[in-house]
């Protein structure tokens, strides 16, 4: 091949590119700002791959630190590639309408080099600070990267870093969520030190963004406290965050022979597979909400109703009220977990609401049709007679 067809073939590839990663309009963007790599699988698994599975949602990961980087390159380059597998899992598990591209590069952001993944609507970066380091940098001490391409001199640093990565990846979208750790010790008691500085920073970059952040409970040693919080997920929740998060364990292993779920407190983290809290959401408006549990059903904020006719052979008809504006994401699911159809997914005024179902290329069955409104949600049954 020649010289110039060689650099047209890379043009129009670039361009192609181009295309596939712009093409996207989405709706709202939902960050993800944790402090270590297994973070959002572990506690906010079953939210996250909602958000991912959603053709309308951006989703970013933003990992403050290496992990535990003392345990050497090879580790903190694994957990890396863990959570992107976990990314992989979900988007490989059922077809995605929207980009299929894969690729990592490098930003420099307020001249830090910050290495990153992007995959179809995710983004992750990695921001690389030394386990248990974060700490210092609040109180002014500096401290380079694990891999040394860059120092975080201090809080404002670190904060001014992340904010310009927020702004950048908002472009143009005004509802924007973040997630992130719930610092406050009395309403997260033995939280990792890493995860409340990553919530601290969280917070200050909420007063200086429009924005809604849910704080979630997280644990180090699985305190008799934690231990006390009932499971409270449901079986296609439960189903999914545990094969994520297996999905992240086993690519750790077979990257450097660390296994999570192996480790001595292993059982302890495999309990959060059944668990969700998140402990407050604060709004844009400045209110806030202490819910110190997961998805609370909050009294006539809406009434999902059965499916009507119900069994049904080629219709049915799924029905709901709401008492005020909502975000509102309709699903249904099969009996193993898989996600067969998103019926809806936006922002919807009071009133009352009816959604026809036509399930054309599924085989007769038991079929579950999810209504989750803002942070509640309400799972009823259906049955497909063909």
């Amino acid at each position: 091949m020649s010289h110039y067809k060689k650099a047209l073939f890379i043009i129009l590839n670039l361009l192609l590119l181009s295309v596939l990663l712009y093409s996207n309009n989405y709706s709202n963007i939902i960050f993800y700002i944790v402090a270590h790599q297994d973070d959002w699988q572990l506690f906010v698994g079953d939210l996250a791959y909602e958000d991912i599975m959603s053709d309308s949602s951006k989703v970013v990961f933003i990992y403050t630190t290496a992990g535990e980087s003392n345990l050497g390159e090879s580790y903190w380059r694994a957990r890396e590639k863990g959570c992107i597998e976990s990314i992989r899992f979900i988007k490989g598990m059922y077809s995605f309408s929207g980009s299929d591209v894969e690729y990592y590069g490098q930003d420099t952001i307020k001249n830090h080099i910050i290495s990153y993944y992007k995959y179809a609507n995710t983004s992750s970066y990695f921001l690389r600070i030394p386990n248990n380091r974060l700490s210092d940098i609040e109180n002014g001490i500096s401290h380079y990267t694990v891999d040394n391409t860059s120092i975080f001199q201090n809080w404002d640093d670190l904060y001014s870093t992340i904010y310009d990565l927020i702004n950048t990846e908002t472009s143009q979208i005004n509802d924007i969520q973040i997630f992130s750790h719930e610092p406050d010790p009395e309403l997260n008691p033995s939280s990792h030190i890493d995860h409340r500085v990553t919530g601290r920073l969280t917070l200050q970059i909420k007063d200086s963004i429009n924005c809604n952040v849910l704080l979630f409970k997280d644990y180090t040693t699985y305190s008799s406290y934690n231990s006390n919080l009932p499971v409270n997920l449901d079986m296609f929740s439960i189903m999914n965050k545990a094969g994520l998060f297996l999905s992240y364990d086993k690519k750790v292993y077979d990257e450097c022979q660390h296994c999570t779920t192996c480790e001595p407190l292993g059982y302890h983290y495999t309990q959060w597979l059944f668990r969700t809290y998140i402990s407050r959401e604060l709004f844009s408006d400045s209110s806030e909400v202490i819910q110190n549990n997961k998805l609370n059903i909050v009294p006539n904020q809406y009434i999902l109703y059965q499916n009507y006719p119900n069994p049904f052979n080629q219709k049915t008809v799924l029905s709901f009220d709401l008492n005020n504006e909502s975000k509102v994401l309709l699903t249904i699911y099969a009996p193993n977990g898989k996600l067969i159809e998103t019926i809806e997914n936006r922002i919807l005024p009071k009133g009352h609401y009816n959604y026809s179902w036509y399930p054309n290329d599924i085989s007769s069955g038991i079929y579950f049709y999810k209504l989750r409104v803002n942070n509640s949600y309400t799972v009823k049954k259906c049955i497909l007679l063909k």
